[in-house]
């Protein structure tokens, strides 16, 4: 018998409250990620005079007619392609880790950051591909829905051009954002239960069919949590504008700390407990019953003495 939504929120939440160290692996992806931006602007400042070279610019003035528009392009490319394979690999890595932990967590009601290594560094290939195909997937349905907009911007007639770009971009931005609630599942199939690229992409597929009704009230109430979340952190920040009104300094200072403190706090509670949500809910959906976390610490039941049998009265 499956659980009911109530009680995978309820004991999900109570298994993320007795392992909190689940958030410390999407906490570790903000960070990674940030490190790989700050060293990658670091050479960027350092090399600045090569790369303008190589791209025919001069750092005092810029002649658009002395620019190498090819090695413009072709550096832009493959700059933002490495830039995000290399994001995508952390957040693959990361990811499988924090699912692992709440695997662990809700068969054996503990988890470390050893199961975050053991898992990241089994299934971040896996998730890896996975991540790539769905996004090559959601490029080209782009391709497809831009498509009646550059045949008319190709015969010049532009009212019909801007009218099908303004509905291209918004079927678009529909089409993205459904495609990877449907695809939610995927990453929880491939790492709970150990699969490939491929097989995971349609177990978690079939898996959100089978269970469409409890898996979009888990992203329901994924998004009620990061509003919550939100609203609260909209006090802190509210007080930090006052004190920039009084010391503008301060202020410069502070928004990025507090910008910065706010993708960390959100990752290692919001992030985590959806991520335990969504573990529990698959496997539960899929057979794989996760044991109750219970609210009380059991009473352990004390023997009732033994009666002794009365000895047999001879007459």
């Amino acid at each position: 018998m499956t659980e009911k939504i109530e009680d995978i929120l309820r004991n999900g939440y109570r298994t993320w409250r007795k392992n909190l160290v689940i958030g410390v692996a999407p906490v570790l992806q903000i960070v990674f990620i940030l490190l790989f931006l700050l060293v990658v602007g670091l050479i960027l400042y350092f090399s600045r005079d090569s790369i303008m070279g190589y791209l025919g610019l001069n750092i005092y003035w810029i002649n658009p007619l002395l620019i190498n528009w090819t090695n413009v392009l072709l550096f832009v490319v493959v700059f933002f392609v490495i830039l995000h394979l290399v994001v995508l690999l952390i957040v693959s890595y990361f990811t499988a880790g924090a699912i692992g932990m709440a695997k662990t967590a809700l068969e054996m009601e503990k988890t470390s950051l050893s199961d975050m290594l053991f898992y990241g560094k089994k299934k971040f290939l896996s998730l890896f591909f996975v991540m790539i195909i769905i996004q090559l997937i959601i490029t080209l349905g782009s391709l497809l829905l831009m498509l009646p907009a550059g045949i008319f911007y190709y015969i010049n007639i532009l009212n019909a051009a801007v009218a099908f770009s303004v509905l291209g971009v918004s079927l678009w931005f529909a089409y993205a954002v459904v495609l990877n609630i449907i695809l939610i599942p995927v990453s929880y199939a491939i790492v709970v239960s150990d699969l490939g690229a491929f097989d995971g992409l349609r177990r978690g597929y079939r898996f959100f069919i089978e269970n469409k009704l409890a898996s979009l009230l888990i992203v329901i109430m994924g998004m009620a949590l990061g509003w919550i979340f939100g609203l609260a952190l909209n006090v802190v920040f509210s007080i930090i504008s006052i004190v920039g009104m009084i010391l503008p300094f301060a202020f410069v200072v502070l928004i990025p700390l507090f910008v910065i403190g706010y993708l960390l706090v959100q990752a290692f509670i919001v992030t985590a407990i959806i991520t335990v949500w969504w573990t529990r809910l698959y496997m539960d959906r899929t057979g794989m019953k996760p044991r109750e976390i219970p609210t009380e610490i059991p009473v352990t039941s004390v023997p009732d003495p033994e009666t002794p049998t009365p000895e047999p009265i001879y007459v």
